[in-house]
């Protein structure tokens, strides 16, 4: 059957008005060419609004296309919200968790809030 994991990704902005040119870039670069990927978006509203990408019960390995075409834009990403003198307030964060309990990977952009939380349940079937 496989591994599988289940992804969340959140993109937002400190300041209102970076949102439209965040929103343009994802749309631009993430979500382009890949149907899989594009079924994976959707635009959220909490105390601001902010893109999240979210997939579960997924085979998410390094080798795969839409993977590959993910992490190629997360770098893309990061290197914008980040660069040197960069005046965005863009921010992402992502979280994908395995099968295992001991197999969670997390990444940030520096101007996170840490507004992603990871946390497992446990059923009782007597």
């Amino acid at each position: 059957m496989g591994y599988r994991s289940n992804v969340t990704a959140i993109f937002y902005c400190h300041k209102p008005e970076d949102y439209a040119p965040m929103k343009l870039f994802i749309d631009e670069n993430l979500a382009s060419d890949d149907d899989w990927i594009k079924g994976c978006i959707s635009e959220e509203e909490g105390s601001k609004k902010y893109i999240k990408f979210y997939a579960e019960d997924v085979k998410w390995y390094e080798s795969y296309t839409s993977v590959i075409q993910f992490n190629n834009f997360i770098e893309a990403f990061v290197e914008l919200a980040d660069g040197d003198g960069n005046k965005l307030t863009w921010a992402y964060e992502f979280v994908r968790f395995g099968e295992e309990l001991n197999d969670t990977e997390f990444a940030e952009s520096d101007g996170a809030d840490n507004v992603l939380h990871v946390y497992r349940g446990v059923d009782i079937n007597i």
